[in-house]
């Protein structure tokens, strides 16, 4: 049998939730809690244990036809007794063979660590039943099984395990009557015995007694290398405190990285299978925590959660489960959460982008990207479990009305505003030289390059129709270039549709191309005119943005810097169309000024912060330095 070791070095980022308040053993008194790899690694006498593991091959031999098991060291159940001279530590053995139930090596010691007893044990429940069973903090019914277990060293050969210490609770300690599972279920009482009644088959040859009852009998059967069996039975209840000579205390172990793997399918093909599998099983821990989440029965939604947690956890290692979790219960909450305290904080009212948050996109817009086929597809603002991410302001001032057609009056506001709709795709395309990105470049020393942009209508019809009186469903393509080597997001083209139309504005959302593709960030923008509260005429183009958490961290992008580049080149966008309208406004005898721009955005480390830090989500959310 060849045992191999994974995770010896790996520390995992997990301790907070795999280690909860201590819990007590039923009816043994024990302490029993996880333990992470960074913990286990400082004990050395355990850590040159489990290295000589490799070494001793002649200790390991298997049954039948097995070759190989992979022992996970990066976590174990540790169990200790009060006064800290009894411990054990249980670790989880995968690679097993067809049919085999599951099997745990177990490391025990009397002596506060000074040397070691082991064991390969095998419970009765092989991966299909552990599958439907298992929960992490709830124990496990033996009764009526068979539990086998193999000394290892010298020092097991002269023990024994009893079922009274194999069958555990994780109830509070002292509080077996009226403790709860963290699902709710009320734990068995002190004095419940059905859940202790097992068997324990001992592959050794000696005879012992534990605390519960005796253990004797006979079977049949043999193992190479091993003495045959020579007892069998089964215990009945026992007392509290240290394990009797020669009777260890133990609890299972299972990290079921099958039953997830299972869960998460189907999949696109078998390599995408397998890298969650091979990723799964370098991160036991993460396992373990998936498996609390998910339960033997989850949703469609636990699911999608999971994998999308999985994507972050591969380029983010320490971000914890819990907080994805409670994230996401945020947004499912209030799809404003991210943003909403620092836009209050800046004095921007949420209320005023409802209208734009909750509109869709109406029939005619969805019959005509129908009718185009394949490619062409609305990006929904509302689809699934996404928060805001941007909401945006700028506005841009006109204390005297122009006078664009050149007859000597001074235009109206509707005529302002007809002007400003015939004019747009000049006025909202531009470009900037040395435009400063705020992300670093590569090969860039400067983080700077030349970038523009053009809007232009898709056909000579959607131009009509833009500037028609029923300019619903016209489309204009976003044509973005840049010089020098850039972020791929800097020409990253984009489609915007009509969706939306008013006397006083215009509404469009995005929409996926075969020509321009889709956008990292779905939306509504909104232009057009209002009387502001100096009584002024004020042009003004508004926003919401919708992003996954995932496109946030930039989980799947070509570079690092979509996410600031995004922003960056909105920001350009918007900031060149207020200059664009007031030099226009202004070169045709009106007169017009520029108003601060106001923006609430969603960083990537702001999300980082939030699925690492200690500190209440709450709290991280309200600072908006």
């Amino acid at each position: 049998m060849i045992l191999s070791l994974t995770g010896c070095e790996k520390d995992d980022s997990f301790k907070e939730q795999a280690g909860d308040p201590q819990v007590n053993a039923i009816e043994s008194g024990f302490n029993i809690e996880y333990v992470e790899s960074s913990a286990i690694s400082k004990n050395a006498n355990l850590a040159k244990q489990l290295s000589k593991l490799l070494t001793t091959p002649e200790n390991l031999m298997g049954k039948g036809e097995r070759t190989e098991l992979t022992l996970h060291t990066q976590i174990a159940k540790y169990i200790s007794s009060e006064d800290g001279s009894y411990q054990s530590y249980t670790f989880h053995v995968s690679n097993t063979p067809d049919g085999v139930g599951l099997e745990n090596i177990l490391y025990a010691s009397s002596d506060g660590g000074k040397s070691y007893r082991i064991y390969l044990l095998e419970y009765p429940y092989t991966e299909e039943k552990m599958m439907n069973s298992f929960l992490p903090f709830k124990p496990l019914d033996f009764k009526g099984e068979d539990i086998t277990y193999y000394p290892l060293n010298e020092e097991s050969k002269t023990a024994s395990i009893d079922c009274t210490v194999l069958v555990q609770t994780y109830c509070q300690k002292d509080n077996h009557e009226d403790g709860f599972y963290p699902n709710g279920e009320t734990c068995p009482a002190h004095q419940s015995t059905s859940v202790l009644e097992c068997h324990v088959q001992f592959w050794g040859g000696m005879s012992s007694s534990g605390p519960g009852g005796s253990i004797g009998g006979n079977n049949g059967g043999s193992w190479p290398g091993h003495p045959n069996p020579s007892h069998t039975g089964s215990s009945g209840t026992g007392g509290a405190g240290n394990p009797s000579p020669g009777t260890e205390a133990t609890s299972p172990l299972y990290l079921p990285m099958k039953s997830i793997v299972r869960k998460l399918g189907p999949y696109e093909d078998e390599a995408e299978r397998d890298h969650i599998k091979e990723y799964l099983n370098d991160n036991p821990l993460l396992v373990l925590l998936i498996h609390m989440f998910l339960g033997n029965n989850p949703t469609s939604e636990q699911e999608a959660l999971i994998r999308d947690f999985l994507d972050i956890h591969k380029v983010m290692p320490n971000a914890k489960l819990d907080r994805f979790v409670e994230l996401n219960d945020i947004i499912q909450q209030n799809p404003w959460g991210l943003i909403q305290e620092c836009a209050q904080q800046n004095g921007m009212d949420t209320q005023d982008y409802l209208d734009l948050y909750n509109h869709t996109i109406p029939q005619a817009c969805q019959d005509r990207l129908d009718n185009f086929g394949a490619g062409y597809s609305n990006q929904p603002i509302s689809d699934g479990n996404v928060p805001l991410a941007n909401i945006d302001y700028y506005g841009v001032e006109i204390t005297t009305y122009p006078d664009f057609d050149n007859d000597g009056n001074l235009d109206t506001e509707s005529e302002i505003y007809q002007a400003f709709r015939e004019n747009f795709t000049d006025l909202a395309s531009g470009e900037e030289d040395d435009f400063q990105f705020t992300c670093d470049i590569p090969f860039n020393s400067t983080n700077t390059g030349d970038i523009n942009w053009e809007f232009e209508p898709l056909t000579v019809q959607d131009g009509t129709d833009f500037i028609s009186s029923n300019p619903i469903s016209s489309i204009l393509l976003i044509e973005a270039d840049a010089s020098g080597f850039l972020p791929t997001i800097a020409t990253d083209d984009g489609a915007i549709m009509v969706s939306g139309f008013t006397n006083n504005d215009w509404t469009i959302s995005t929409i996926t191309t075969p020509e321009n593709g889709s956008q990292p960030f779905s939306g509504n923008r909104q232009w057009g005119w209002i009387i502001n509260q100096n009584g002024n005429l004020e042009f003004f183009t508004r926003a919401v943005d919708v992003a996954s958490i995932s496109t946030l961290l930039n989980i799947g992008a070509s570079t690092e810097c979509q996410q600031e580049t995004y922003y960056d080149i909105a920001e350009a966008t918007w900031q060149n169309l207020q200059q664009e309208i007031a030099n226009w406004v202004n070169n045709n005898g009106g007169q017009a000024t520029i108003n601060t721009s106001e923006t609430v955005r969603v960083k990537k480390e702001k999300i980082e912060e939030v699925l690492t830090d200690n500190e209440s989500i709450d709290q991280i959310l309200s600072n908006c330095n």
